[in-house]
């Protein structure tokens, strides 16, 4: 084989970052764009003998409206960064895991969000964000 740019490498790192880190394009050119994490929620009987969950993920991606960045982790509870570009805007699609949900370090009240389907679903706008779960 003389090249590993085949389309086989990129649909894993699509997939990886489509649905582990949660990027994706909502309108062209990123304009608005769809944040959905997929947390690891397997059990340790549905994992393969000596596997264990996927803890934290961690990506950015230079779209044409700007950098885009997403990161979770489980490790300490289920905490979630990201990074919506200027000129754009995002709807996030949160997995709710926790009682309440904390935004850049205040509690989120509940007309602030919608639950749909077991997760929280909140328009933002361009900046950086936290979001804790307790």
């Amino acid at each position: 084989m003389n090249s590993f740019n085949h389309y086989a490498y990129g649909a894993i790192g699509e997939w990886m970052y489509r649905y582990m880190a949660g990027i994706e394009a909502a309108e062209p050119g990123f304009k608005k764009i769809k944040l959905q994490p997929r947390i690891d929620t397997r059990t340790e009987s549905e994992l393969p003998a000596g596997q264990k969950n996927i803890t934290f993920v961690k990506a950015s991606y230079k779209s044409a409206s700007g950098l885009i960045k997403s990161e979770w982790s489980t490790e300490n509870g289920f905490v979630y960064k990201c990074t919506v570009p200027k000129g754009a805007s995002a709807v996030l699609e949160l997995p709710v895991t926790g009682s309440k949900i904390i935004m850049n370090g205040k509690t989120l009240a509940k007309n602030k969000y919608e639950i749909v389907d077991g997760k929280a679903v909140k328009e933002l706008e361009a900046g950086d964000y936290v979001f804790e779960q307790k």
